[in-house]
Formats: C-alpha cells, structure tokens, sequence
C-alpha cells in the first residue's frame, strides 16, 4: 500500500483554517473535528504541536485564554486539554445542543416581528424546527408543546388566517389536537 504524502497545516488565515466563533459555542465541537482531520491529514502526532495548532487559529482572546489552562503545559494529554477548552463553552456540547430557553428565546423574539413573506415564515419555520426537533427527541417537550409553541411565535394575525384555513380544510379537527402535516 503506497503511503500518503502528509499535507502541511493552513496557516492561520487560509482558507482552509478551520473556524471557532465563540460567539457561537455550537461551533466548538466542528471546530474540534475540522481540526482532528488536518492533523490526521497533516501526520501530526505531537501533544504539544497540537495543542499549539489548536490554539493558532483562534482569536487571540482565545489563545491567550486556552494558553494559559494547566492542561495545555506539557504532560498533560491532548484529550485532556479538549475537555478543558469544552468546559469554558457551555452549549457547546452536541448532547445538549438546545435547551426549553432557547426554544423559549427564539419563539418570544420572533412574536413581535412581521412575518412579510413566505422566506420570513420558512426562515422561522427552518430556526423552531432545529431546535423544537431536538428537544421533542431528547424528550424534553412533548409534540403537543411544540406545536402550541410554533403557534406562540408567529403574528395573531397571520395565526388567525392560518386557522380559519385550516379550519376551512379539515372542519372535523379538534383545535385542541396539534395540526401536523396540512396544507393550506
């Protein structure tokens, strides 16, 4: 079997430079991943020359911050110091990617806004979808309080439009069973 010629790590404002925005916690985890495969790509084995790979692409905040945890001195594992760097970002784990507040946070500012178009609507349908969904399968809502959820974030206008439809298209539902699958 012929052996890989190793690719050279992107320097730090590449392109290819993976991205943490820790604005954004979600993004560590990817973050994480993107990186692993460079040093797969890369043959990087080092403790050390990951762990100052790791904290070459992020912002200086963040290196001065990642630099400074007792995990990234010598002797200590990589593996070790990911799990100190995941500690600093709550949320940025993928078994708790959302919780009821987000879900809460996101249908509340969506109340006040007009909903123009069916981008506007498709744009807050997609957002409560990622995050409804994912608490529904966690187990932490149920469908029914999904459904009165999504209703909570849109305009009482639109909301009673949408229901005189649905009424209109199938008379027999019982308003207070979740309408799932209609078509207006």
């Amino acid at each position: 079997m012929a052996q890989l010629i190793p690719i050279p790590m992107p320097t730090r404002y590449d392109k290819n430079a993976p991205k943490f925005d820790s604005a954004n916690p979600r993004t560590l985890e990817r973050y994480i991943e993107d990186i692993g495969h460079l040093f797969d790509r890369a043959n990087i084995v080092d403790v050390q020359a990951k762990k100052t790979y790791f904290t070459s692409y992020v912002s200086i905040q963040e290196q001065d911050i990642f630099e400074g945890l007792a995990e990234f001195a010598e002797g200590h594992s990589y593996e070790v110091f990911i799990d100190a760097v995941r500690k600093l970002y709550p949320g940025s784990s993928k078994e708790k990617k959302y919780t009821a507040a987000d879900l809460t946070k996101l249908v509340e500012g969506r109340k006040g806004k007009r909903i123009g178009d069916i981008g506007e609507f498709s744009e807050y349908h997609r957002d409560f979808l990622a995050v409804s969904g994912y608490l529904v399968a966690k187990g932490k809502i149920s469908r029914a309080e999904q459904s009165r959820a999504f209703v909570r974030g849109l305009p009482d206008s639109l909301w009673q439009r949408l229901l005189t439809r649905l009424q209109i298209t199938d008379s027999d539902h019982d308003l207070d069973d979740e309408w799932e699958n209609h078509r207006c």
